[in-house]
């Protein structure tokens, strides 16, 4: 089917509704940091950290580094690991970890630090004018698709810091279990 003035104006009002419709309806989520996190949540939270961390390392996503093998600039803009938890709607706990990249403020541009993620609206108007095509639509999730990105040789590699309890569930998840 053609795009036309008609579909166009369709497009819109669904998205003026979904828009009015975000406005009105309320979510709120807490975002803990590891330690408050395992205070709220106690072995639910554990847990979810070790999974975070046990799915990080057997995806192969950090290699250790000794520090008299880094450089001063290496050294210097090292970013902290950092974990956070939430409960879902569902009563789960998730955790997620990231890097503080506050660090990369002095020597790297705010668009290139930036992680190329689709906006909500652009999916939801591409998705409007898809159906409205009639066309199948696919979407599927890649686990950690970021950090399983290759670094392309020659680019500045990732270096973050695991400190503190981070690394007894790193060590935890390298344990052979008998």
């Amino acid at each position: 089917e053609e795009y036309t003035r008609k579909n166009a104006r369709v497009i819109a009002q669904v998205m003026c509704h979904i828009t009015n419709k975000a406005t009105h309806d309320y979510s709120f989520a807490q975002t803990f940091s590891l330690k408050k996190g395992i205070k709220v949540f106690g072995e639910k939270g554990e847990k979810a950290a070790f999974k975070e961390m046990k799915q990080l390392h057997d995806r192969v996503v950090f290699e250790p580094i000794k520090m008299n093998e880094m450089t001063p600039i290496e050294r210097k803009r090292a970013m902290e690991s950092l974990i956070f938890l939430i409960e879902k709607r569902d009563g789960t706990v998730k955790a997620r970890t990231c890097a503080n990249g506050s660090t990369q403020r002095d020597y790297i541009p705010r668009e290139d630090a930036a992680s190329p993620t689709a906006s909500t609206d652009s999916v939801l108007i591409t998705g409007v004018i898809e159906a409205k095509q009639k066309r199948d639509i696919m979407t599927l999730d890649i686990p950690n698709a970021f950090v399983q990105t290759s670094i392309p040789p020659g680019d500045e590699k990732v270096i973050m810091k695991i400190r503190g309890v981070l690394v007894d569930i790193l060590c935890e998840c390298i344990r052979p279990t008998s």
